[in-house]
C-alpha cells in the first residue's frame, strides 16, 4: 500500500467511540497509534529506502509534528521535502 492510500484510509476508518466507553478510547487509540507506525515505515519504504531508520524516524517525528493536524497528507507532503533535502545532502557527501 502506497503512503496516499493508507493516508485516504486512515483519514476515514477511524470512529470517535465517545469518551465514556473506556475500552473503546483504548482501542480507538491504539488503532491510531497502529496506523501512524503502519505510516511511518511506509514512508520510509517510500521517500528513504537506502537510509538509516534513526533519521528517517526523527523526519516522520517532524513531519508528523508540523502536520499531523491537517491530516496524514500533509504529513506526508512535509516528509518528503524534508526527504528530498536529505537526499540531496546524502547524495553530496558520497
Amino acid at each position: 500500500m502506497q503512503p496516499h492510500e493508507i493516508a485516504d484510509a486512515a483519514d476515514k476508518a477511524r470512529v470517535y467511540p465517545g469518551p465514556k466507553d473506556r475500552e473503546a478510547m483504548a482501542a480507538y487509540r491504539q488503532q491510531g497509534y497502529d496506523i501512524r507506525d503502519q505510516f511511518s515505515a511506509d514512508l520510509s519504504r517510500e521517500y528513504l529506502p537506502n537510509e538509516a531508520r534513526h533519521a528517517a524516524t526523527k523526519i516522520f517525528d517532524k513531519a508528523w509534528s508540523d502536520g499531523h493536524s491537517e491530516g496524514y497528507h500533509r504529513v506526508e507532503e512535509i516528509y518528503e521535502e524534508i526527504a528530498d533535502i536529505v537526499r540531496v545532502v546524502v547524495d553530496g557527501l558520497r
